[in-house]
């Protein structure tokens, strides 16, 4: 049986969008074929009119640099620094130490994290390793930001200040699609979602005002 079947979806640039549904409806599958880790056996995934799974290496690389990733588990290492780790991702790219020197402490400073520098993720909550993780993401200044059960491992209150973070960001129009099961907050931020059951599409709001997934 396949992870996804029949999906038909139009995402413009600068939405914020829920992905919602029961663990194993497709979510992570979604996310992980816009980021092409995985193609898919039928259909196509287009970002601005490129099919990608058409991309050269070279061309992957390019894609992959517009795009910020926030995952459940942090995802961070634990020998580095904070500051090392949102560097990190500069680092791989090429980029040059006086632009990553100009942008990590400015990308720390957007997730209210800039007097935590020198720390390591293990002195950190849960929540900090978390917006730690959204910083290494935006740090690229990148077109769109994909995150996967971004509240999966806060407290309720650490997971409202998490959303208010995507939605700042997303003001600044970075197109931003999170997967969740965050029912009560998704409805609280009123923002398009994307309902999948039996990896097929459900609902999308796109059309209604106010929609509530609950």
């Amino acid at each position: 049986m396949p992870a996804l079947s029949d999906i038909n979806l139009n995402i413009e640039s600068g939405e914020l969008v829920f992905l919602v549904g029961l663990s194993g409806v497709g979510k992570t599958t979604l996310i992980k074929l816009i980021f092409r880790e995985i193609s898919p056996t039928s259909g196509s995934v287009f970002f601005r009119g490129r099919n990608i799974s058409r991309f050269k290496p070279r061309e992957l690389l390019g894609y992959r640099r517009n795009i910020g990733m926030v995952f459940q588990d942090f995802r961070l290492i634990k020998s580095k620094t904070i500051y090392e780790n949102v560097a990190f991702a500069l680092e791989v790219i090429g980029e040059s130490r006086r632009e990553i020197d100009k942008k990590v402490p400015a990308a720390l400073d957007m997730v209210d994290l800039s007097h935590k520098l020198d720390v390591f993720p293990n002195q950190l909550s849960g929540g900090e390793q978390q917006r730690v993780g959204i910083a290494r993401a935006i740090v690229k200044n990148p077109q769109l930001i994909l995150a996967d059960e971004p509240t999966g491992n806060v407290d309720p209150r650490t997971a409202r200040e998490i959303m208010n973070l995507f939605d700042k960001i997303n003001q600044g129009g970075t197109t931003v699609i999170i997967a969740t099961h965050a029912w009560e907050l998704v409805n609280e931020m009123k923002k398009r979602v994307i309902s999948l059951e039996d990896g097929f599409l459900k609902k999308d709001n796109k059309q209604e005002e106010g929609y509530c997934v609950t």
